[in-house]
């Protein structure tokens, strides 16, 4: 079978080649691996692509488009000056190391240089290492500038590396000039120890567009790994309409347990959306685990006597229809795969590797084998995971929409057109397709179906009678 597949590898490919045999004549055989690794680790870029195709292909398959990044050196030369303190400056080197771009300025958005969770994680990895500051994800989106970073940075710091940084700069300390001698006396030293800061999470992550006023807003409920940073495509989209909230776990920060049900996460964060708007109706929008968690406020939220306006949930799989496959049985449903899916499937094999060799570098470089963020992550699935096993969902005859990626895997294949949520919605349920994988909903071919469908949906729920929206 071995010397088959050599020669498979070795043959030129017919033009009426199927998918599986263009595949395999991609793929990167035994012998090379060695010099792959090799290659690899011989390397001196700041970051590298081990494909066993080549990208333009995989890129022209998936129809998407390559996106220069943008280069901050290219827009201004950043100077000293132009830093509060050492802390400010030493943010927006690390910054720019793990972006590979050459400068940073003070107001440049980390996410907006191509910055994703993952991008995230090492640069707090590195905060927490060398300015023993602990930042959860979305401070990226509660302060997404380098100044604004660094503030958060600074207040986080612990009490003896806060003292050992430097002042801030010279035109910063004349502001802050005492009025008086009596003001400049130094205070007196106290021998008191502060108690630990109570904690002041809030589930609700703004996400653009809270000075819209008189606009209704839209909640982005996070999948099982806690965080929204993955929504903050979708966020950026709507903003220009709508006040946008991104909803967080609890505990994704470290600072409190994680909930262990649906029902406690859903009671959870619909009090805390109740403070922003106490009347609706409300659009609430789930990712993945997130549309579970998002089913169940809506249920929470129309016994409370209030409307649900727009129950969005992306490519959300009913808990029922989470029951792993064997490989065999994953077999079965090949022939029901797009032609997209499979052809990136040689990618998505090597994704085990690749987390395997970046957690052995970080071993290598810096002693720790995963971060603390990667470490709250895990936690927070295995917690999101118990909740969702345990969880009945009950019966909901409202409206609801179902956004369905196209290149589906086969466990999504086997759940049918509502996902395994047929013996719950006993409503109206609306099925809309983008052409993207489970992880790739959030790029811009399938965003913008995404973001087209939504805005439609809420201009017409805008349109429409308060007596006929009573009625739904």
């Amino acid at each position: 079978m071995f010397d088959a597949a050599a020669a498979a590898f070795a043959a030129p490919l017919r033009a009426d080649a199927s998918v599986a045999e263009r595949m395999l004549a991609a793929g990167i055989r035994a012998d090379e691996a060695d010099k792959v690794m090799a290659h690899l680790f011989a390397s001196s870029a700041r970051a590298l692509v081990v494909s066993p195709v080549d990208i333009a292909i995989t890129r022209a398959a998936s129809g998407a488009t390559a996106v220069a990044k943008p280069r901050a050196a290219a827009e201004s030369a950043v100077s000293s000056a132009d830093w509060v303190d050492e802390v400010e400056k030493r943010v927006a080197e690390m910054c720019a190391d793990i972006l590979g771009v050459d400068d940073l300025g003070p107001d440049a958005e980390f996410l907006s240089y191509g910055g994703g969770s993952l991008a995230g994680v090492r640069l707090f990895a590195r905060i927490r290492r060398e300015l023993g500051a602990e930042l959860s994800l979305s401070a990226l989106l509660h302060e997404p500038t380098i100044r604004g970073l660094a503030t958060l940075v600074r207040a986080n710091m612990p009490q003896k590396q806060q003292e050992q940084a430097p002042a801030p700069a010279p035109k910063e300390v004349a502001a802050q000039a005492p009025a008086s001698a009596a003001q400049a006396a130094p205070a007196p030293a106290s021998n008191v120890t502060p108690l630990p800061r109570r904690s002041k999470w809030t589930p609700l992550v703004p996400m653009g567009g809270q000075k819209l006023s008189g606009q209704r807003p839209v909640f982005l409920i996070h999948g099982w790994l806690g965080n929204v940073v993955w929504l903050k495509p979708l966020a950026d989209e709507l903003r220009t309409d709508m006040p946008v909230y991104g909803v967080e776990a609890q505990g994704i920060d470290g600072t409190l347990p994680f909930l262990e049900s649906i029902e406690e996460m859903a009671a959870l964060y619909v009090r805390h959306i109740f403070t922003i708007d106490p009347i609706g109706p409300y659009r609430i929008i789930g990712y993945s685990g997130g549309g579970v968690i998002a089913f169940e406020m809506a249920q929470i939220i129309r016994r409370s006597g209030r409307e649900v306006e727009l129950l969005g949930m992306l490519d959300t799989l009913a808990p029922r229809a989470t029951v792993p496959m064997s490989f065999a049985d994953k077999l079965k449903f090949a022939t029901k795969m797009s032609p997209s899916y499979l052809l990136g499937w040689p990618l998505k094999s090597l994704r085990p590797l690749r987390s395997m060799l970046l957690q052995r570098w970080r071993e290598i470089t810096t002693g720790e084998r995963t971060t603390h963020l990667e470490a709250l992550s895990d936690l927070c699935s295995a917690a999101y995971m118990r909740a969702q096993n345990k969880y009945k969902p009950q019966p909901y005859d409202g409206d609801i929409v179902l956004y369905r990626a196209m290149q589906a895997e086969a466990l999504f294949l086997r759940a049918g057109p509502l996902l395994g949520w047929d013996d719950v919605f006993s409503g109206n349920a609306d099925v809309v397709m983008l052409d993207a994988d489970h992880g790739l909903l959030n790029k811009k071919k399938s965003l913008d179906t995404l973001v087209e469908d939504l805005r439609r949906r809420l201009d017409v729920a805008e349109q429409a009678p308060a007596a006929q929206r009573e009625m739904r």
